[in-house]
């Protein structure tokens, strides 16, 4: 588990194909402890597994699911990646419940520069509508954030110049994809209530049979 607080931003070394997928080196840069073959680290918000470590070069191996649900296949030689190691039991939760399990793409639709702060729209498949809520939390390439205001699949957020400064999510551009999860609660919520639907769907249909 992640909390969504990015403790580096990394470099993007390599990316190769192997197999099925896909063999991606990167420079952890000033993550503050290195991690070890067999840690985990958010990768832009995606839990990747390290295979090896060469000096401060993580190396992952990626599966077809998550080259399929992820960005990681489109970023260049180069581009910034946000890190983070999974928070300890004992630790402090700043952000929320981040799984490091991607949902799918957001696509910028508008930034709005103030100051030093921005202001993000994005949209998402009209599927993850029921799992958004006003001032509920969502993960952007793997930061906490708030959703600021909703409408329908498109939300906004609002990015202070802190999170600008420490994160990939100053390089936002329209049209930009980044990674996004839903808040882990809410979707168990969708999952329980859906259940129930069909359960009820299903007793009428047993009742108008008999």
């Amino acid at each position: 588990m992640f909390s969504g607080i990015i403790e580096a931003v990394g470099i993007l070394e390599s990316q190769v194909k192997s197999g099925g997928g896909m063999r991606m080196s990167v420079d952890v840069g000033r993550l503050p402890m290195l991690p070890v073959p067999g840690d985990s680290l958010a990768v832009d918000g995606a839990c990747l597994t390290v295979e090896r470590l060469r000096g401060r070069r993580a190396e992952f191996m990626l599966s077809r699911e998550t080259i399929a649900r992820t960005r990681f296949g489109k970023l260049r030689h180069g581009a910034r990646v946000n890190l983070e190691r999974p928070v300890k039991a004992d630790q402090m939760l700043g952000g929320h419940i981040v799984t490091g399990h991607v949902d799918g793409l957001a696509r910028v639709r508008r930034v709005r520069k103030q100051g030093d702060a921005a202001e993000v729209e994005l949209e998402v498949d009209r599927s993850f509508e029921p799992m958004l809520v006003g001032k509920g939390s969502v993960a952007i390439n793997g930061v906490s954030l708030t959703v600021a205001s909703l409408d329908g699949c498109a939300f906004t957020l609002a990015l202070i110049p802190y999170t600008l400064e420490h994160t990939n999510l100053s390089s936002l551009v329209v049209g930009d994809l980044g990674h996004f999860e839903a808040d882990i609660i809410g979707k168990y919520v969708v999952k329980y209530l859906s259940t129930l639907e069909i359960g009820r769907v299903k007793l009428r249909e047993r009742k108008s049979a008999n």
